[in-house]
C-alpha cells in the first residue's frame, strides 16, 4: 500500500473513525502518524479480501487525558479531511501490465 501523503507532509489530518454499531470519533492526526497508516493499511487489506490478524488500536485523546480503545475488526471505515487517496499494489500492477 501507498498513500499519496508528500503533499501532506507534517500536516494535521482530520480522521473520522467508523465503528461496528454505528459508532463514529473524531480525532486529530499528523500525516506521518505510524496509526494513521495501520488504520488504513486494515481498510486496504479488508477491502482487497487479504486475511489480517486482528490488533488492538490505542489512540490517546483529549491531550492524553481519555483513549479510545477497539478491536481492528470493528474498524467499518475511515474519513479523512484533506482526502488521502490509497494506490493499492494490485492497481499498480494491473497498470503496468496494460
Amino acid at each position: 500500500m501507498q498513500s499519496d501523503s508528500q503533499q501532506l507532509e507534517f500536516k494535521s489530518i482530520k480522521v473520522q473513525l467508523l465503528l461496528a454499531g454505528g459508532h463514529q470519533y473524531t480525532i486529530y492526526l499528523n500525516s506521518d502518524a505510524p496509526v494513521l497508516h495501520s488504520l488504513l493499511t486494515i481498510i486496504v487489506a479488508r477491502a482487497s479480501n487479504e486475511s489480517t490478524s486482528n490488533c488492538l488500536f490505542q489512540i490517546s485523546l483529549d491531550d492524553g487525558n481519555s483513549a479510545l480503545c477497539f478491536s481492528s475488526e470493528h474498524l467499518i471505515g475511515v474519513i479523512t479531511e484533506p482526502p488521502i487517496w490509497v494506490k493499492q499494489m494490485e492497481d499498480i500492477a494491473i497498470l503496468n501490465l496494460s
